[in-house]
C-alpha cells in the first residue's frame, strides 16, 4: 500500500501542533501497516473513508490498482471534516 498525502492535507497537518502530528503519523502508518484503525467509509461517495485519531479526521480516497494507492485528502478537526 502506497500513501499519498495532497497539499491540502499537507497544509491540514502543517497547521497542528506537534503532538497531534505525530499521533495522525502514527494512525497512518497503522493503516498502511494493515493494522486495525478506526475506519468508515463515508456515505455517497465512491472509494471515500475517514480514519479517525482523536478529535481529528482523515479523510481519504483509495484508489484501486494493482497496488491499493491511498490519498489522504484532508486533516481536520471533526467539526469540520463532514461540512
Amino acid at each position: 500500500m502506497k500513501l499519498i498525502i495532497t497539499k491540502p492535507a499537507q497544509r491540514d497537518l502543517a497547521k497542528l501542533d506537534k503532538t497531534t502530528q505525530k499521533q495522525i503519523a502514527l494512525v497512518l502508518d497503522k493503516y498502511i501497516a494493515g493494522e486495525q484503525v478506526d475506519i468508515l467509509k463515508l456515505s455517497g461517495i465512491l472509494n471515500q473513508y475517514r480514519i479517525r485519531s482523536g478529535d481529528h479526521r482523515i479523510i481519504i480516497e483509495r484508489v484501486a490498482d494493482h497496488t491499493i494507492i491511498v490519498y489522504a485528502l484532508r486533516i481536520l478537526n471533526r467539526k469540520q471534516a463532514y461540512r
